[in-house]
C-alpha cells in the first residue's frame, strides 16, 4: 500500500501464470487459423504478442513463462519436423532459441519500463502533495499569482506574477473584491464566499478549476486560500496562492515524448541482443524443462475434462468425434479408440435405435450451419442401460464466422424425468382439480393444462379443454372476472390466494374450494397460474346442518333456560321463607333461654337419644357443674352410686 492509499503489491502468482497460459492460448488460436492464409513462414512473430501482453499485466515471471510456452508451442507445431519437440536444422534451433532470448529481454525491458511508469506516477504524486504543503509564499516568488484578501475578499496586496496571470495592474484590481477572478456560474452558486467560510473554518481549501483573466479568457488554475491569523489566533485576512497548470499539460507531454525515446532505445538494444543470441545453441536444457511444464499442464486440463459428471466431447462439423471425457466413455463401457475419429452417430450411445441416429445425423448438419441444437434423447449404456439425456450440440466459429468445431454435451436427467412422471401420474388421479392457466388481457382465462378430475366436472376430455378460454367453456362472465380478480392478487402478492364460491353444472349447485398461485417462470410478458379445486358440497350441506341443528338446539337452550329460570324463582322464595323460619325460631330460642335462665328451677333439653344439650344457669349454681361439662351424659355425677345406674336408665326409656 503506498501513501496514496492505492495498492501497489505485484498480482499474486496464479494471476501472473494464468495470464502467460491465456495470451499463449490465444495467439496460438489466431495463429492456426491464419496459418492457412500465410505464405511465408513465420513461426514466431504472432507469439511476441502474447510476451508482451503477459509482461505488461502480469510481470516479468508471466512474460517469462509466455516465452517458453510460445518457443515450445512453435518447436512443436510450426517447425520441421512437426509434431516433435527436436528441431533437424541447425538454423531452426538458432531461430529458437533466439526467439527465447528475445522474449526474455522484452520481458525485462517491459519490466523495467512498467517499474518507471510507477515511479513516475508516485512523483507526480508527491508533487503535487508538496504543493499543497507549502502555501504562503513571499511577494518576491515567481511563477505563481499570490496575493492577499481581507476579511470581506478584498483584494489588499498584488505583485508583478499575479498581473502576469490575471492581467489587473495593482491600481485596477487592489480594493475589488476577489470574486471578479471567478466566472460567472461560479459566482451565482456563491463559491467565492463558501470558499472563503471554508478556509476560515478548516484553515486553507485548495481546488482547481477556471479563471477569468481581465480581458475574458479563461485557463485552469489551482489555488489555494489558506487562513491569516495573528498570534492571538484571530482571523486577519486570507493569503491566496494560484498556478497556471498548462504547464503540467506540457510536463506530461515531455513525458510521453521520454516514453518514446526510451521505446526507441528499447529496439535498438532489443537488435544487438538478436545478434548476440545467435551465438548461442546449446540451451538443450531449458527446452526440457518447458516440455515438462507445458505436459502438466496438458494433464491439468485432461483431469478437468474427464472429471466432469456431463458427457463431453469434440467433433468436427463433418461429425467426426475427435474428443471424449472419462465419463461418456464409461457410461457405455468404450475405449477412447472405440468412438475417436470415427462418426459420431456410430458410436454406442446412439445404437439405441436407426432413428435416433438419423436424428442425431440432422441435428450436426444443422449444428454445422450454425445452429444451437438442444433436445431430449434416450441413449445405450454399458449392459444396454437406457437413459434419458438433455442433449445439446454448440458450435464453436472462427474469426470469420465459419464453423471449425462441434461440441456436444449431454447430462443425465434420467431421474428428472421420472420425478415428471410421477407428478404426471399424480395430476392425473388426483380427485381434486388442478391445472395451468394464462390471463388473456385481463378479460378471460386460456386453459393450459387441466387434469382428468377438472375435465370430468366440466362434462368434457382433457383434450378438448386445453386451449380453450373459460367463457368458451360455458363459465359465466361473473365467474370468469371473480377468478381473473383472484389471480391477479396472487401475481401480486406473490402467495397463494383461496377462495370458494356456488357453481351450477349439470348435477345442480355444486360448493368449490379453489387456490390459485402465480408461477414464478412467465412466458414472453404472459403470467401462467395453478389452481386446485375441491368440491365441498359435502360439507357445505353438513354445515347448513350444523347451522339447522345449533338453531334448533339454541331454542331448546332458550326454553331450558327459562323454565330454570321460573325454579331459581322458586327456589328463591322457598328459601326466604326458610330464612324467614329460621329468623323466627331462633327468635323463639333467645326468649325460651331468657325464660330458662331466669326461672329458679333447674331447666334442661335432651335429644332423641337422651343425650342432654341444654342446662340453665341454675343447673350450675346447684350441682357445681358447669353447663358445658354438663352437656351429653356429664349431668351423671349429680347422682348418688346407688341411685345412678336405676336413674340412667329410666332416662332411657323414657
Amino acid at each position: 500500500m503506498n501513501r496514496t492509499g492505492k495498492d501497489n503489491s505485484p498480482p499474486s502468482s496464479i494471476l501472473q501464470y494464468g495470464v502467460a497460459f491465456l495470451t499463449v492460448g490465444i495467439v496460438l488460436g489466431v495463429k492456426l487459423l491464419l496459418e492457412p492464409l500465410l505464405d511465408v513462414e513465420i513461426p514466431f512473430l504472432l507469439f511476441f504478442t502474447a510476451v508482451i501482453v503477459s509482461a505488461l499485466y502480469g510481470g516479468i515471471k508471466a512474460g517469462f513463462l509466455a516465452t517458453i510456452l510460445s518457443a515450445l508451442v512453435s518447436d512443436y507445431l510450426f517447425l520441421s519436423p512437426t509434431n516433435s519437440v527436436f528441431a533437424v536444422s541447425i538454423g531452426q534451433n538458432i531461430r529458437l532459441i533466439l526467439f527465447v532470448l528475445e522474449g526474455l529481454f522484452i520481458s525485462k525491458i517491459i519490466h523495467q519500463l512498467t517499474t518507471a511508469n510507477q515511479k513516475i506516477k508516485l512523483g507526480k504524486q508527491a508533487l503535487k502533495e508538496s504543493e499543497a504543503r507549502y502555501r504562503l509564499l513571499v511577494e518576491s516568488v515567481k511563477d505563481y499569482a499570490i496575493f492577499f484578501l481581507d476579511l470581506k475578499g478584498a483584494v489588499v496586496s498584488w505583485n508583478q506574477s499575479a498581473q502576469n496571470l490575471q492581467g489587473y495592474r495593482s491600481e485596477e484590481i487592489i480594493g475589488r473584491h476577489f470574486s471578479c477572478f471567478y466566472p460567472e456560474e461560479d459566482i451565482a452558486e456563491g463559491k467565492p464566499d463558501r470558499y472563503l467560510q471554508i478556509a476560515a473554518t478548516e484553515g486553507y481549501i485548495e481546488n482547481e478549476g477556471w479563471r477569468v483573466r481581465q480581458d475574458g479568457s479563461r485557463f485552469w488554475a489551482n489555488a489555494i486560500i489558506t487562513a491569516l491569523r495573528d498570534e492571538k489566533g484571530n482571523l486577519t485576512g486570507f493569503s491566496k496562492l494560484m498556478r497556471d497548470l498548462s504547464e503540467r499539460k506540457q510536463a506530461e507531454d515531455s513525458l510521453q515524448q521520454l516514453n518514446s525515446n526510451l521505446e526507441f532505445r528499447i529496439q535498438e538494444r532489443t537488435a544487438q541482443l538478436t545478434a548476440a543470441n545467435r551465438e548461442l545453441q546449446q540451451q538443450i536444457e531449458e527446452r526440457r524443462k518447458a516440455e515438462i511444464a507445458l505436459q502438466k499442464s496438458e494433464e491439468l486440463f485432461r483431469v478437468i475434462f474427464n472429471q466432469t459428471f456431463q458427457f463431453i466431447g469434440l467433433m468436427q462439423p463433418d461429425g467426426i468425434l475427435i474428443e471424449a471425457n472419462e465419463t461418456a466413455l464409461n457410461f457405455a463401457g468404450l475405449q477412447r479408440e472405440d468412438v475417436l475419429d470415427r462418426p459420431f452417430w456410430e458410436a454406442r450411445w446412439w445404437t439405441i435405435s436407426p432413428e435416433t441416429q438419423a436424428r442425431l445425423k440432422q441435428a450436426i448438419q444443422r449444428a454445422a450451419n450454425g445452429e444451437f441444437i438442444r433436445y431430449e434423447v434416450d441413449v445405450l449404456g454399458v449392459g444396454d442401460t437406457v437413459v434419458t439425456i438433455d442433449f445439446s450440440i454448440k458450435p464453436v466459429r472462427n474469426e470469420t464466422g465459419e464453423v471449425v468445431l462441434l461440441i456436444p454435451e449431454g447430462r443425465d436427467i434420467s431421474q428428472l424425468k421420472q420425478a415428471e412422471q410421477t407428478l404426471q401420474s399424480f395430476f392425473d388421479a388426483a380427485p381434486m382439480m388442478m391445472g395451468i392457466v394464462e390471463l388473456i388481457e385481463d378479460r378471460d382465462i386460456l386453459h393450459i393444462a387441466d387434469n382428468p378430475a377438472t375435465a370430468k366436472f366440466f362434462g368434457s376430455e382433457v383434450e378438448e379443454m386445453r386451449n380453450r378460454r373459460g367463457s368458451e367453456m360455458g363459465s359465466p362472465e361473473q365467474h370468469i372476472q371473480e377468478w381473473i380478480r383472484y389471480y391477479q392478487e396472487a401475481d401480486r402478492t406473490q402467495a397463494p390466494v383461496r377462495f370458494e364460491y356456488p357453481h351450477n353444472n349439470s348435477e345442480g349447485e355444486r360448493w368449490l374450494s379453489a387456490t390459485v398461485s402465480s408461477i414464478p417462470v412467465k412466458l414472453g410478458n404472459r403470467s401462467r397460474f395453478a389452481y386446485i379445486v375441491e368440491d365441498i358440497t359435502e360439507r357445505k350441506q353438513a354445515e347448513a346442518q350444523i347451522r339447522q341443528l345449533n338453531a334448533e338446539l339454541e331454542q331448546r337452550v332458550q326454553r331450558r333456560t327459562a323454565q330454570l329460570q321460573i325454579e331459581v324463582i322458586q327456589r328463591e322464595r322457598a328459601l326466604q321463607e326458610l330464612q324467614e323460619t329460621e329468623e323466627a325460631l331462633r327468635h323463639s330460642e333467645q326468649q325460651f333461654r331468657m325464660v330458662a335462665e331466669s326461672m329458679p328451677q333447674i331447666v334442661w333439653t335432651a335429644l332423641p337419644d337422651g343425650a342432654v344439650d341444654y342446662y340453665n344457669q341454675r343447673w350450675t349454681e346447684f350441682s357445681g357443674i358447669p353447663q358445658v361439662a354438663g352437656h351429653n351424659w356429664g349431668w351423671q355425677p349429680v347422682l348418688h352410686e346407688e341411685d345412678k345406674q336405676r336413674t340412667v336408665d329410666a332416662w332411657k326409656v323414657q
